[in-house]
């Protein structure tokens, strides 16, 4: 019987934002950890992903300019 595959793997990041660059990094290198364990295993992995506070409940304040640049940065 073949394997089922796994739908995703999600990371929560309980930090505030915004987010360092070093806790997304550390973040990502668990979730590349895991696929790999899992792939290695023989399942399939179909997504990978990063969970977050809500940004506009930490960053109320901040202009809607600055907004767009973080978040646009968050998706690099």
């Amino acid at each position: 019987m073949p394997t089922p595959p796994i739908r995703t793997i999600t990371v929560g990041i309980a930090d505030p934002h915004p987010l360092t660059f070093a806790t997304i990094e550390q973040a990502a290198a668990i979730l590349q950890d895991a696929c790999t364990r899992y792939m290695e295993a023989g399942y399939e992995v179909q997504t990978v992903r990063l969970s977050t506070r809500p940004v506009f409940d930490d960053l109320m304040n901040w202009s809607s300019t600055d907004l767009l640049d973080y978040t646009g940065e968050l998706q690099r």
